[in-house]
């Protein structure tokens, strides 16, 4: 039963890879300079560091089977919501959210 977590693995790589392959598009659509990009990068190691020990107890109270699913569904999820909104163009979205 150890194998089927481990199949997630090259899902969240993939997901991971994809992010990374679209940073130099990021930051041309959303003007950011190299400190504020490192800045963002900064701050997603900043949020998985603060979640590591919460993961622990997630897991050992689900399991990892419903735990990995979990991750699966949310960073599918994610990916979603970020091409949609790289598809609507970013840089409006974010102009309508300050304007709000």
């Amino acid at each position: 039963m150890r194998w089927r977590p481990t199949r997630s693995s090259p899902v969240l790589g993939l997901a991971g890879s994809t992010w990374s392959s679209r940073l130099p598009e990021v930051r041309t659509q959303l003007d950011l300079d190299s400190a504020s990009l490192g800045l963002l990068l900064l701050t997603i190691a900043v949020g998985g560091v603060i979640m590591l020990p919460l993961s622990g107890t997630v897991v050992t109270r689900i399991g990892p089977r419903r735990a990995v699913t979990v991750v699966a569904l949310l960073v599918s999820a994610s990916l979603g919501a970020i091409s949609l909104g790289y598809a609507l163009s970013a840089s409006l979205l974010l102009t309508g959210f300050r304007s709000a």
